[in-house]
């Protein structure tokens, strides 16, 4: 009796473990999953408003070059090189670019600082878009006159209604970091911006910037970043939203 006893017990302890471990599966699998979704809500989220801000900062720097290229100093024939120089400088100074630069519409590049340095941009997409009269951001570059990676805020010159040259402003290719550096998920979370090619355009490691490390490039070569790479050219550089 007492063995049958034993054995009940044994057979019923063993049933309510095997259930309990059950439910607890169940009931793990479910708040991970919870979990997880709401992980990725947040993160669109945030990602979502960052990228309203970037597009607003953009759109605040455009806004900007539009009016300076408006500025007579741009064009005033009475001033001499050096006046239209040193009222740039100072305004680029106050306005947080590193210079500015007058294009006519064959390319021809002239800083407009007391260095006066020439270059030819008609290779640039910025300038092209913009000779075109279209005011234009460009990607991080690597600037010609400095060899650093720049931030290009592009846009047409007109005088007396006629487009006569495009003016342009160098920005630190670093500005963008700043703004990706200022995301914060949990305690090891971070954002960063890439380019539609998939270079950092934006990264709190600021040397990826200034180095335009690419992911799509490095994974053809270290399968390491293979997956990464793959949500880069299935998602991200089509512009989609959603997570991987």
């Amino acid at each position: 009796m007492k063995s049958i006893k034993t054995r009940l017990i044994l057979v019923f302890t063993t049933i309510v473990i095997i259930v309990t471990a059950f439910l607890g599966i169940v009931a793990i699998n479910i708040v991970s999953r919870d979990l997880i979704a709401s992980a990725e809500e947040n993160m669109i989220t945030l990602a979502m408003s960052k990228s309203e801000l970037v597009t607003a900062k953009m759109d605040e720097e455009l806004s900007y070059m539009m009016g300076l290229a408006q500025n007579p100093m741009i064009l005033d024939q009475a001033l001499t090189d050096q006046e239209r120089a040193a009222f740039m400088e100072t305004e680029a100074a106050r306005a947080g670019y590193q210079g500015y630069v007058f294009v006519d519409l064959s390319g021809n590049a002239k800083t407009l600082d007391s260095k006066g340095e020439t270059l030819d941009v008609s290779d640039r997409d910025y300038f092209q878009k913009a000779a075109q009269g279209t005011p234009t951001v460009s990607d991080i570059i690597i600037s010609k006159l400095t060899g650093k990676p720049v931030l290009i805020i592009a846009v047409p010159v007109f005088d007396k209604g006629t487009q006569v040259g495009v003016l342009y402003g160098r920005i630190s290719g670093e500005s963008l970091s700043e703004i990706a550096a200022s995301v914060k998920y949990g305690e090891t979370g971070y954002g960063y911006m890439i380019n539609a090619e998939g270079m950092f355009a934006g990264h709190p490691d600021t040397s990826l910037v200034l180095e335009q490390f690419n992911v799509i490039e490095e994974a053809k070569t270290d399968p390491e970043y293979v997956d990464l790479a793959n949500l880069f050219v299935n998602e991200i550089t089509k512009g989609n939203t959603g997570t991987g």
